[in-house]
């Protein structure tokens, strides 16, 4: 998945109904929740069904909102009579624990509605880029120097960790180099500059030693 500034039209338009829906599921998980005598709730057959259907999103829907630029973590100070360490935790990965921290739902609502802000003021840009060559060649690009690291991955490596390192950074430079350099030659090859290209090499020659 890319950065929200780094999609086309349909996939804006496409983050922008799963965020609503999900937004509209635990408006209704949590207005339809039953509590018993001692305020514990109980979630009903009806509300199981809702339950489930949120968990299936929530790891899609924490990085849609992430990618939107936002950080999905809260600081959690516990009460000073009752004490305990400050925790960080994620509010949308936490959807159903946020009763143990004294959190409301409406902190979930907060995240989804300024996620939807970023990518509603984004769709005229997102249908403009997507009738821009230039942003599918970066596309291009992109995809190209990312194959290496796929194929780490399917081997069994740590990508993640690898990239992280040193030796991972001047990796993934590389690459990016080689599949700019890609990019481009089979861009001027399709322009029928292939002729340039060598003459250029040709002089390039001529000047050294």
């Amino acid at each position: 998945m890319n950065f929200y500034s780094q999609i086309p039209f349909w996939e804006n338009k496409l983050r922008q109904r799963e965020l609503n829906s999900f937004k509209e599921s635990i408006e209704h998980y949590f207005q339809d929740l039953e509590y018993d005598a001692l305020g514990d709730p109980m979630v009903t057959e009806k509300g199981m069904k809702v339950r489930s259907s949120i968990n299936k999103k929530i790891d899609y829907i924490g990085d849609v909102i992430r990618l939107a630029g936002i950080n999905t973590k809260i600081t959690y100070y516990p009460p000073p009579a009752i004490g305990g360490p400050v925790t960080t935790l994620d509010v949308i990965e936490n959807t159903f624990n946020l009763r143990s921290f004294s959190i409301t739902p409406i902190e979930i609502i907060d995240q989804l509605d300024k996620a939807l802000g970023i990518y509603e003021a984004d769709e005229k840009r997102a249908f403009i880029r997507t009738f821009n060559p230039f942003f599918w060649m970066g596309r291009l690009f992109v995809w190209l120097s990312s194959l290496p690291f796929m194929f780490l991955h399917h081997a069994g490596f740590d990508v993640v960790k690898i990239q992280t390192t040193i030796w991972g950074k001047l990796l993934k430079l590389f690459f990016d180099c080689v599949a700019f350099a890609a990019g481009v030659l089979t861009i001027f090859q399709v322009l029928g500059y292939v002729g340039v290209l060598q003459s250029l090499k040709a002089i390039i020659d001529s000047m050294l030693p």
